[in-house]
């Protein structure tokens, strides 16, 4: 994948310093630049998201991506985490990234996929995001939100639970998303088979200004783009259109 003009930084943030994260910055003299805090899903790390976070640096963003606790090299038994303890960590990395020296934090944007939707569409009613990208969203009652996490993943009740059609008023990461005002790109994968359609349908309806919405679907893509370089690509391309739109406008 080609990246453009940027630089990397590899640091340690959060509570005791246990969340590894990368930090990248525009080959810049401007003073201010709108930033980006990517959320990897569950299972995963930041790793795969060096490539998309490098080349909208390029664009003129400064990029942060991260390993939840318990994911990639951050500390932490996803174990025994909650939804609530994974949460607290994505505010503690948003709150970082706004403070950041060269950061304009009236400019934020959050990008999230799977599991990490579900948390950038929290955040969105918590902080004060200028724009989402939400790729293949889960989305999880509000019930068992300070339990372990992993009892609720791969549980086919909830899959189930996922096919129906929800109000907006259902789930906490509807109603945040009901009530956010900024642009949302929506993405959802032809083949995938964790997240139904009706799940990404939900996010959709949720929205209440749809002029602010667009929805694109990757038809040849599963649930997580894996090392497929082309469908990386297309996902990549998504992306910079999308925030090339959101920088001139």
């Amino acid at each position: 994948m080609t990246v453009s003009n940027s630089h990397m930084q590899k640091i340690t943030i959060g509570p005791n310093n246990s969340l590894s994260a990368r930090i990248f910055k525009p080959e810049s003299e401007a003073r201010a630049f709108p930033a980006i805090l990517f959320v990897h899903g569950w299972k995963t790390n930041q790793q795969g998201l060096a490539a998309f976070a490098e080349r909208l640096a390029g664009l003129g963003f400064i990029c942060m991506t991260f390993d939840l606790p318990g994911h990639g090299e951050s500390a932490g038994d996803r174990g025994v985490l909650s939804r609530q303890d994974f949460f607290t960590n994505v505010l503690a990395a948003y709150d970082f990234l706004a403070s950041l020296e060269g950061v304009d934090a009236q400019r934020m944007y959050a990008v999230g996929a799977s599991f990490g939707a579900y948390l950038v569409a929290l955040l969105a009613a918590e902080r004060n995001v200028q724009g989402l990208v939400m790729r293949v969203p889960s989305n999880y009652p509000d019930e068992g939100f300070t339990e372990p996490k992993l009892r609720a993943s791969g549980d086919t009740g909830v899959d189930d639970w996922r096919k129906l059609s929800l109000p907006w008023n259902e789930t906490a990461s509807l109603r945040a998303l009901h009530g956010f005002s900024g642009p949302v790109l929506m993405v959802e994968s032809g083949q995938d088979a964790v997240i139904p359609h009706q799940a990404v349908q939900n996010y959709v309806d949720a929205l209440p200004d749809q002029d602010l919405l667009t929805y694109k679907v990757m038809e040849n893509a599963p649930h997580s783009l894996g090392d497929d370089e082309l469908l990386r690509q297309e996902y990549a391309g998504l992306l910079q259109e999308w925030f090339s739109k959101i920088k001139n406008s």
